[in-house]
């Protein structure tokens, strides 16, 4: 009998472990597959439908892959003054249409593009932020280029707001920045919601995705370093904005972020707001607080 119960807890330590290698490698799948495009993919709104001018752009990345974009050109006393705006995971440049419109019309220009993988970019092998850093610096290098004495902002939301703390703590460029619903660790974000929907021990997920990523895709997965980028941060001024009801990430993530980084920086709490819902909560005030923030540190 005691040699059938060791048996049994061999038999079962082992399928979990096969699980937890099978479930490592469709995660690093998810995680790292381009979104399947399709004629769809052009039928989107567009700055043509918000009334404010602009180019069609494209810029490469270090790594050769090719972003696509728009920049809205400025006026007036804004014209050296460049908002880039990044979206969240797996997300389009038409997602920040309403923000950048509005920034536009108060003079910045404003360039919005997608990441590697996604909308009209080139198909690429896609992560959690490890990638796309090639894609912010692609951005900034652009907008440096192409606008002289460029002044640069920068707003991003969910994995773009970690990104811009990241990419901002090593390009002194970079001289504010409003992150909107910042993860600390996207590792743990992807990990955590797994584990809520498989109830079942997933304790080897974690080294089983890494080795899956690094072995099949040539990247490392252990995530982007939030916290030590935020208390690197040098530029004027940040501002977090805190969705306390987030059901994606932890208000206690971005808080976190928050403290960690120096001032001079702002907070921005919203109360019964879901994951980067305070602009959809008042539009108006949103922009207007947005607007006032890179007035006063875009100088």
């Amino acid at each position: 009998m005691e040699t059938m119960i060791i048996s049994l807890l061999i038999l079962a330590i082992l399928i979990l472990f096969f699980l937890n290698l099978i479930f490592g490698a469709l995660l690093a799948i998810v995680i790292s597959r381009p979104k399947n495009k399709s004629y769809a993919d052009s039928y989107c709104f567009s700055p043509f439908e918000t009334g404010v001018p602009f180019n069609v752009v494209e810029f490469t990345t270090e790594d050769g892959v090719t972003l696509r974009g728009w920049l809205l050109p400025g006026n007036g006393r804004n014209i050296n003054r460049v908002v880039i705006g990044l979206c969240g995971r797996m997300g389009t440049k038409s997602d920040l249409l309403g923000v950048g419109s509005y920034l536009n019309k108060s003079g910045y220009s404003v360039l919005l593009f997608d990441y590697r993988g996604c909308g009209e970019s080139d198909l690429s092998t896609m992560s959690m932020g490890q990638l796309e850093l090639f894609d912010v610096k692609a951005a900034v290098d652009f907008v440096s280029n192409k606008i002289q004495n460029a002044k640069i902002g920068i707003i991003g939301f969910s994995m773009g707001a970690s990104l811009g703390i990241v990419h901002a703590s090593t390009d002194d460029r970079i001289v504010a920045l409003v992150s909107d619903s910042p993860f600390v660790s996207s590792e743990e974000l992807i990990l955590n919601r797994v584990k809520k929907y498989f109830p079942l021990p997933l304790i080897f997920l974690k080294l089983s995705t890494r080795f899956s990523v690094k072995s099949f895709l040539g990247y490392d997965n252990r995530g982007i370093d939030v916290i030590g980028s935020a208390k690197k941060l040098s530029f004027n001024n940040l501002l977090v904005i805190i969705s306390e009801s987030d059901s994606v990430i932890a208000p206690s993530q971005q808080l976190e972020v928050f403290d960690a980084a120096p001032f001079p920086k702002e907070v921005w709490k919203l109360s019964d707001v879901e994951h980067c819902g305070a602009y959809f909560l008042d539009r108006k005030k949103y922009v207007k607080r947005i607007i006032a923030f890179f007035d006063d540190n875009l100088s």
